[in-house]
Protein backbone atom coordinates (compact mmCIF):
# COMPACT_ATOMS: atom_id res chain seq x y z
CA UNK A 1 0.00 0.00 0.00
CA UNK A 2 1.22 3.59 -1.00
CA UNK A 3 1.46 6.43 1.03
CA UNK A 4 -1.82 7.93 -0.62
CA UNK A 5 -3.29 4.66 -1.00
CA UNK A 6 -3.46 4.31 2.88
CA UNK A 7 -4.37 8.21 3.92
CA UNK A 8 -7.47 7.38 1.46
CA UNK A 9 -8.51 4.13 3.26
CA UNK A 10 -7.90 5.33 6.76
CA UNK A 11 -8.51 9.22 6.95
CA UNK A 12 -10.42 10.37 3.46
CA UNK A 13 -12.32 7.58 2.85
CA UNK A 14 -13.91 7.21 6.96
CA UNK A 15 -15.14 11.13 6.33
CA UNK A 16 -16.45 10.94 2.94
CA UNK A 17 -18.32 7.52 3.36
CA UNK A 18 -19.00 8.92 6.64
CA UNK A 19 -16.80 5.39 7.90
CA UNK A 20 -16.49 6.63 11.31
CA UNK A 21 -13.44 6.54 13.68
CA UNK A 22 -10.54 3.58 12.49
CA UNK A 23 -7.43 2.71 14.88
CA UNK A 24 -5.36 4.77 13.11
CA UNK A 25 -7.37 7.97 12.78
CA UNK A 26 -7.94 7.84 16.01
CA UNK A 27 -4.79 7.52 17.30
CA UNK A 28 -3.68 10.27 14.99
CA UNK A 29 -6.15 12.59 16.33
CA UNK A 30 -5.65 11.98 19.71
CA UNK A 31 -2.20 12.61 19.39
CA UNK A 32 -3.25 16.17 17.85
CA UNK A 33 -5.68 16.87 20.45
CA UNK A 34 -3.25 16.19 23.08
CA UNK A 35 -0.71 18.43 21.83
CA UNK A 36 -2.61 21.20 20.89
CA UNK A 37 -4.67 21.11 24.49
CA UNK A 38 -1.13 21.04 26.18
CA UNK A 39 0.35 24.28 24.15
CA UNK A 40 -2.99 26.03 24.00
CA UNK A 41 -3.31 25.83 28.08
CA UNK A 42 0.36 27.07 28.39
CA UNK A 43 -0.62 29.91 25.99
CA UNK A 44 -3.78 30.69 27.76
CA UNK A 45 -2.58 30.16 31.37
CA UNK A 46 0.20 32.89 30.98
CA UNK A 47 -2.93 35.19 29.73
CA UNK A 48 -6.00 34.32 31.68
CA UNK A 49 -6.77 33.50 34.85
CA UNK A 50 -8.54 29.55 33.98
CA UNK A 51 -11.53 30.22 36.47
CA UNK A 52 -15.01 29.11 36.66
CA UNK A 53 -15.84 32.66 34.75
CA UNK A 54 -13.58 31.45 31.75
CA UNK A 55 -15.01 28.51 31.94
CA UNK A 56 -18.65 29.75 31.79
CA UNK A 57 -17.97 32.00 28.98
CA UNK A 58 -16.60 29.34 26.93
CA UNK A 59 -19.20 26.99 27.34
CA UNK A 60 -21.53 28.89 24.58
CA UNK A 61 -18.73 27.37 21.78
CA UNK A 62 -19.56 24.16 23.34
CA UNK A 63 -23.42 24.38 22.89
CA UNK A 64 -22.33 25.95 18.80
CA UNK A 65 -20.38 23.29 18.32
CA UNK A 66 -22.98 20.69 18.97
CA UNK A 67 -25.70 22.73 17.52
CA UNK A 68 -23.23 22.68 14.60
CA UNK A 69 -22.57 19.38 14.23
CA UNK A 70 -26.85 18.56 13.87
CA UNK A 71 -26.95 21.06 10.78
CA UNK A 72 -24.98 18.82 9.29
CA UNK A 73 -26.12 15.05 10.72
CA UNK A 74 -29.87 17.18 9.41
CA UNK A 75 -28.56 17.44 5.59
CA UNK A 76 -28.70 20.86 5.20
CA UNK A 77 -25.17 21.09 3.92
CA UNK A 78 -23.41 19.23 1.10
CA UNK A 79 -19.99 18.45 0.63
CA UNK A 80 -17.37 19.26 0.41
CA UNK A 81 -19.03 21.99 2.84
CA UNK A 82 -20.73 19.28 4.74
CA UNK A 83 -17.32 17.56 6.02
CA UNK A 84 -15.83 21.36 7.81
CA UNK A 85 -18.85 20.24 10.41
CA UNK A 86 -17.76 16.54 10.83
CA UNK A 87 -15.21 14.96 13.09
CA UNK A 88 -12.65 15.92 13.48
CA UNK A 89 -12.88 19.23 11.54
CA UNK A 90 -15.96 20.76 13.16
CA UNK A 91 -13.19 21.41 16.41
CA UNK A 92 -10.60 23.32 14.20
CA UNK A 93 -13.80 25.46 12.95
CA UNK A 94 -15.39 26.12 16.43
CA UNK A 95 -11.65 26.98 17.53
CA UNK A 96 -10.94 28.99 14.82
CA UNK A 97 -13.83 31.37 15.77
CA UNK A 98 -13.58 31.18 19.11
CA UNK A 99 -9.58 31.73 19.63
CA UNK A 100 -9.46 35.04 18.10
CA UNK A 101 -12.74 35.91 19.72
CA UNK A 102 -11.01 35.71 23.29
CA UNK A 103 -7.55 37.70 22.19
CA UNK A 104 -9.43 40.49 20.84
CA UNK A 105 -11.71 40.17 23.86
CA UNK A 106 -8.30 40.33 26.13
CA UNK A 107 -8.08 44.03 25.42
CA UNK A 108 -11.72 44.80 27.47
CA UNK A 109 -11.41 44.25 31.34
CA UNK A 110 -14.28 42.22 31.56
CA UNK A 111 -13.61 40.02 28.66
CA UNK A 112 -15.70 37.40 29.42
CA UNK A 113 -18.82 39.40 28.30
CA UNK A 114 -17.96 39.87 24.67
CA UNK A 115 -16.35 37.10 24.22
CA UNK A 116 -19.46 34.76 25.96
CA UNK A 117 -21.69 37.08 24.08
CA UNK A 118 -20.56 36.24 20.65
CA UNK A 119 -20.81 32.50 21.73
CA UNK A 120 -24.28 32.73 22.88
CA UNK A 121 -25.35 34.69 19.63
CA UNK A 122 -24.10 32.67 17.04
CA UNK A 123 -25.21 29.20 19.45
CA UNK A 124 -28.36 30.89 19.35
CA UNK A 125 -29.38 31.87 15.54
CA UNK A 126 -27.58 28.00 14.61
CA UNK A 127 -30.44 26.82 17.30
CA UNK A 128 -33.23 28.95 15.88
CA UNK A 129 -32.23 27.85 12.29
CA UNK A 130 -32.67 23.40 13.66
CA UNK A 131 -35.52 24.56 15.78
CA UNK A 132 -37.05 25.97 12.43
CA UNK A 133 -36.25 23.33 10.18
CA UNK A 134 -36.58 20.26 11.97
CA UNK A 135 -39.68 18.37 13.77
CA UNK A 136 -39.80 17.33 17.39
CA UNK A 137 -40.88 14.04 17.93
CA UNK A 138 -40.20 12.74 21.72
CA UNK A 139 -39.59 16.27 23.34
CA UNK A 140 -39.16 14.34 26.74
CA UNK A 141 -35.78 13.34 25.40
CA UNK A 142 -34.06 16.42 26.91
CA UNK A 143 -35.54 16.93 30.31
CA UNK A 144 -34.99 13.09 30.81
CA UNK A 145 -31.33 13.42 29.70
CA UNK A 146 -30.78 16.42 32.02
CA UNK A 147 -31.79 14.96 34.82
CA UNK A 148 -30.10 11.68 34.22
CA UNK A 149 -27.21 13.59 33.82
CA UNK A 150 -27.55 15.97 37.16
CA UNK A 151 -28.12 12.75 38.82
CA UNK A 152 -24.50 10.75 38.28
CA UNK A 153 -23.11 14.14 38.27
CA UNK A 154 -24.48 15.10 41.74
CA UNK A 155 -23.70 11.64 42.99
CA UNK A 156 -20.03 11.98 41.45
CA UNK A 157 -19.63 15.12 42.95
CA UNK A 158 -21.00 14.10 46.48
CA UNK A 159 -18.73 10.17 46.33
CA UNK A 160 -15.23 12.31 45.40
CA UNK A 161 -13.81 14.67 47.38
CA UNK A 162 -11.17 15.77 45.21
CA UNK A 163 -13.22 16.19 42.34
CA UNK A 164 -15.72 19.18 44.34
CA UNK A 165 -15.04 21.51 41.72
CA UNK A 166 -16.99 23.22 39.14
CA UNK A 167 -15.24 22.35 36.33
CA UNK A 168 -14.82 18.99 37.44
CA UNK A 169 -18.97 18.97 37.44
CA UNK A 170 -18.88 20.36 34.40
CA UNK A 171 -17.00 17.91 32.63
CA UNK A 172 -19.00 14.97 33.85
CA UNK A 173 -22.43 16.55 33.09
CA UNK A 174 -21.55 17.01 29.92
CA UNK A 175 -20.08 13.51 29.48
CA UNK A 176 -23.27 11.80 31.12
CA UNK A 177 -26.03 14.58 29.22
CA UNK A 178 -24.40 12.86 25.71
CA UNK A 179 -24.49 9.76 26.94
CA UNK A 180 -27.94 9.48 28.36
CA UNK A 181 -29.27 11.87 25.37
CA UNK A 182 -27.34 9.15 23.00
CA UNK A 183 -28.75 5.91 25.00
CA UNK A 184 -32.28 7.20 25.19
CA UNK A 185 -32.64 8.09 21.40
CA UNK A 186 -31.44 5.30 19.87
CA UNK A 187 -33.01 2.69 22.58
CA UNK A 188 -36.45 4.34 23.22
CA UNK A 189 -37.54 6.60 20.65
CA UNK A 190 -36.34 5.20 17.49
CA UNK A 191 -33.56 7.08 16.52
CA UNK A 192 -31.10 6.03 13.46
CA UNK A 193 -29.10 7.45 10.63
CA UNK A 194 -30.11 6.65 7.39
CA UNK A 195 -27.86 7.12 4.49
CA UNK A 196 -28.99 8.17 0.83
CA UNK A 197 -26.30 7.52 -1.49
CA UNK A 198 -25.07 10.48 -4.32
CA UNK A 199 -22.04 11.14 -6.39
CA UNK A 200 -20.16 13.94 -5.82
CA UNK A 201 -17.35 14.65 -7.80
CA UNK A 202 -16.17 11.79 -8.92
CA UNK A 203 -16.28 10.16 -5.59
CA UNK A 204 -19.53 7.67 -4.61
CA UNK A 205 -20.67 9.45 -1.27
CA UNK A 206 -23.31 9.13 1.46
CA UNK A 207 -25.40 12.01 3.02
CA UNK A 208 -26.40 11.80 6.48
CA UNK A 209 -30.16 12.15 7.43
CA UNK A 210 -30.91 12.90 10.87
CA UNK A 211 -33.96 11.02 11.57
CA UNK A 212 -36.33 10.56 14.89
CA UNK A 213 -39.75 8.54 14.30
Amino acid sequence: MDLWSFIKKYYIDSIVYKEGYNIVNTLTWAAILVLVAYFLYRFLEKRFEIDEKFILATVPYVFLGSFSRIVEDAGFLNPPTSYLFMSPFIFFLIFLLAFPILIVSRKIKKYYTPYAFVGILSSFAVLVLLILNLRIVNPLVLPSSISMALLVSFAFFAIFKTTRNFASFSVMFAHMFDGFASFMGISYHGYFLSFTPKSYDGFFIERNIFCIE
